[in-house]
């Protein structure tokens, strides 16, 4: 496998996640593009910070993209600020909405548009989008029309060799899980029936192997022991 044909993008690089994936991928010497609102703590030549819901900025992202090459894109943005539906303000909603889904949306279009030699597509989504969590109506809503979104777009994107796949990769410390106590973090452990949570390292490696797969598009991959109904 030569990795000189492909161009990465990981974006959320700033992220436990994020910048595992990014790391994994520079140290296989694959030419990555990392991009996140907040500083990217990574030795990396390519890195370009701002908010991929302003027009400057994308315009900005695509110009440092080698488009002759195949393109990989590793979306690891998130948000969350939980509340009950009831309590919410349409604000709060509004910006959970805007960055777990409308931010992959307007990068997807603008690839979908410019790519010449194929593409895969990996969204990150959470098993609050396929289950619903109580205090996490908005986060539930923004992650599982993400999931709809990119089978959508699979279908849409195959004619021109763009395959999209969704990962959920399990309970993962990170800045969505850091306000969560002790007691709700033993409860959630309990749900999954290998009784242990997920790690940065093991879901990277996955994604990784899946972003070099021809084959694969449409599917969601659950990437922790919680048995989905």
């Amino acid at each position: 496998m030569s990795n000189e044909k492909y161009f990465v993008i990981i974006t959320g690089a700033a992220g436990n996640i994020g910048n595992s994936v990014a790391s994994l991928f520079i140290d296989k010497g694959f030419k990555t593009l990392l991009t996140d609102k907040k500083n990217i703590d990574l030795d990396c030549g390519f890195k370009l910070s701002g908010d991929l819901k302003n027009q400057d900025f994308l315009k900005k992202l695509m110009a440092k993209i080698d488009f002759k090459k195949k393109i990989i894109n590793v979306n690891c943005i998130g948000y969350t600020k939980d509340d009950l539906a009831i309590k919410q303000n349409e604000k709060d909603f509004d910006k959970i909405i805007d960055i777990n889904l409308k931010s992959v949306f307007l990068l997807c279009k603008q690839l979908f548009r410019k790519c010449t030699k194929g593409a895969h597509i990996i969204n990150l989504s959470s098993i609050s989008g396929v289950q619903g969590r109580v205090g996490q109506s908005a986060y539930s809503a923004a992650k599982g029309a993400l999931i709809a979104f990119t089978k959508s777009f699979a279908g849409e994107g195959a004619r021109k060799n763009i395959r999209a796949n969704i990962v959920l990769p399990g309970f993962i410390p990170s800045d969505i899980t850091k306000n969560l106590n002790e007691k709700n973090i033993e409860k959630i452990k309990q749900t999954h029936i290998l009784n242990r949570f997920q790690n940065t390292k093991e879901v990277s490696e996955f994604i990784f192997n899946l972003s070099l797969m021809e084959n694969v598009s449409a599917q969601i991959f659950n990437l922790d022991s919680r048995i989905n109904t």
